[in-house]
């Protein structure tokens, strides 16, 4: 997947809070990323609010829409989640602030994520859900409004209201990877999970009551897919390549790529089976072990690219293997060149192995 997903800020406010807004402390986003922020809450009193309550500004005068709220929690607390975004253009140090308005709340939690691209796709958001679950106990799920895409992310948060005193934790969804779950004063558990890879509507966790003997009295759910469309998905495409020897310990292998961009790996080795991608990235051959040689070079133009090997023993025979990742991670097959034999060792260098 070409999302790249950075946690920006992760902070809980004081107890206790009370009415007005909730500014923490300050970050840096990157250039041409998209900001996701998961704002949760609770109040002292349970007077109703829900996610349509929260509202979200910052310093940096950044165009924040609410893409998903929860509303008004099952009888037994009042809690609230929103979720909003927002598109960076020029990333610089700024500040969140969080508000409920009128409602005086016991805590706000504030988790920002950074979305970016790592291959030139646009960044945006899709399917949402929202739910509720009315006791707080074992398993939930809510529904996404859409199928989401399989190269797309899908972050989803619980906000849980416990009986006092009986703590514990939040355990996540199969195929979902747990950010955060962070328990408050044994009433509450703040919890984040995201999910890639996947086309399932379902947004699930497997116990809301999770470990510590807790008990729920109710909990919210919320989810929203940070979507990238227009990314790069073509590996390239590797062609003639070639190996010679150069000199009874050297030798110089030339492939040609169709991408201007990324990472080349080139192996050098006795055997004729060819390397997996992941064994020349690693500069290793097929048997797992070292290649006789192996290097990598930068790439920022098509054509034909030229390693030159050293450390090779004289009248020995040797391919040369070569793999190309482009800056969005996608790999080419490796292509092998023809196998190639260094020359005899000269007189020169019989004399120097004597010596030693």
């Amino acid at each position: 997947m070409a999302l790249v997903r950075t946690a920006r800020l992760n902070v809980t406010s004081a107890d206790a809070f009370g009415t007005g807004t909730y500014t923490p402390a300050s970050f840096t986003p990157s250039n041409s990323s998209l900001l996701a922020v998961v704002v949760q809450t609770q109040q002292q009193a349970d007077d109703g609010i829900s996610g349509a309550d929260l509202t979200l500004t910052d310093s940096a005068g950044l165009t924040w829409t609410k893409r998903v709220s929860t509303s008004a929690a099952p009888a037994g607390w009042s809690e609230a989640i929103a979720i909003f975004t927002a598109p960076v253009t020029t990333g610089t140090s700024m500040t969140v602030s969080a508000d409920a308005g009128a409602f005086a709340v016991e805590n706000y939690r504030v988790d920002v994520y950074e979305y970016t691209s790592n291959s030139g796709g646009t960044l945006g958001t899709g399917a949402t859900a929202s739910g509720s679950d009315a006791d707080g106990n074992n398993a939930a799920s809510i529904t996404l409004s859409a199928s989401p895409a399989s190269s797309s992310e899908v972050l989803a948060a619980a906000n849980v209201a416990r009986n006092v005193g009986s703590g514990g934790s939040v355990t996540e969804g199969a195929g979902w990877t747990e950010l955060i779950d962070v328990a408050r004063n044994d009433w509450w558990n703040f919890h984040v999970q995201v999910r890639g890879g996947s086309t399932s509507t379902s947004v699930d966790w497997a116990d809301l009551e999770g470990s510590g003997g807790a008990t729920g009295v109710n909990a919210v759910l919320a989810a929203l897919e940070i979507t990238e469309t227009g990314s790069d998905t073509t590996a390239p495409t590797l062609s003639s390549p070639t190996g010679t020897e150069t000199g009874s310990t050297t030798a110089q292998g030339q492939v040609s790529t169709d991408e201007a961009n990324g990472t080349m790996y080139a192996v050098v080795s006795t055997s004729a089976t060819p390397p997996s991608v992941a064994q020349i990235q690693a500069g290793n051959d097929s048997t797992v072990s070292a290649g006789a040689w192996s290097g990598n070079q930068s790439i920022a133009s098509t054509g034909t690219k030229t390693f030159n090997a050293t450390g090779l023993t004289a009248s020995t025979s040797y391919y040369f293997y070569f793999q190309h990742r482009d800056a969005a991670a996608n790999d080419s097959t490796v292509a092998s060149s023809a196998q190639f034999t260094t020359d005899a060792a000269t007189v020169d260098n019989a004399v120097a192995w004597l010596r030693a």
